[in-house]
């Protein structure tokens, strides 16, 4: 597959992400300025989205991975809130909880 065809396909991929689940396709770049910040600049790499809370309810939440740290991030009714762990390795990360 040509790049261009590849771009081509990724982004009606993403259209249809947004048309039919009306969630995002990508992680908001507010919140993501807002996570590197509280992450002394790391980078984040992975991302996604959770569409359902504890309690099954629907909602915006967001799941973030940099290179040691971990983070979610939702909506509330107070603005966004976000809960972020430094981890070494997932371990750490289990162990913080």
């Amino acid at each position: 597959m040509s790049k261009e065809a590849h771009t081509q396909a990724h982004t009606q991929n993403r259209a249809i992400i947004e048309r039919y689940t009306d969630q995002p396709a990508r992680l908001p770049q507010d919140l993501r300025r807002r996570l590197e910040a509280d992450w002394d600049g790391e980078p984040v790499q992975l991302y996604a989205m959770a569409d359902l809370d504890a309690r099954m309810r629907l909602t915006e939440a967001w799941l973030a991975l940099g290179p040691s740290r971990l983070a979610l991030a939702r909506r509330t009714d107070g603005g966004d809130g976000t809960e972020s762990r430094r981890c070494v390795t997932p371990r750490a990360c289990r162990a913080a909880s």
